[in-house]
């Protein structure tokens, strides 16, 4: 993946990647300046792996659709990936899918209105 300048969009649906995978993916996303969709649906990501892709979202300018849904990780690491959204001034994020992902209506909604 580092090596791809031209990849615009990373697709891993039901690939549980898990928590090791997501901290690859973020590794690398993180200061990618090609890749605009990332979708990591369905890969059985826990709190751990939200957290590196919380870390990733600090620090990404260019990706602009994120879906995460149909994974676990909770209101804990959902408010860790809404902070870290909040410190990257130059995030291009526009959508972001944390749709069935343990998440209560409270944190639901911060992402709604993000």
């Amino acid at each position: 993946l580092e090596s791809q300048k031209k990849l615009e969009k990373l697709e891993i649906y039901k690939g549980k990647i898990g928590n090791a995978g997501a901290k690859a993916i973020a590794t690398v996303v993180g200061t990618n300046t090609t890749i605009k969709k990332l979708i990591l649906q369905e890969n059985d990501i826990e709190e751990q792996g939200a957290r590196e892709l919380a870390k990733m979202l600090e620090k990404n300018t260019s990706l602009t659709d994120l879906d995460i849904s149909d994974n676990k990780f909770g209101d804990i690491a959902g408010t860790t990936i809404l902070e870290a959204l909040r410190r990257n001034p130059e995030t291009a994020l526009k959508v972001i899918d944390v749709g069935d992902c343990g998440l209560s209506a409270e944190v639901k909604d911060r992402f709604d209105s993000f």
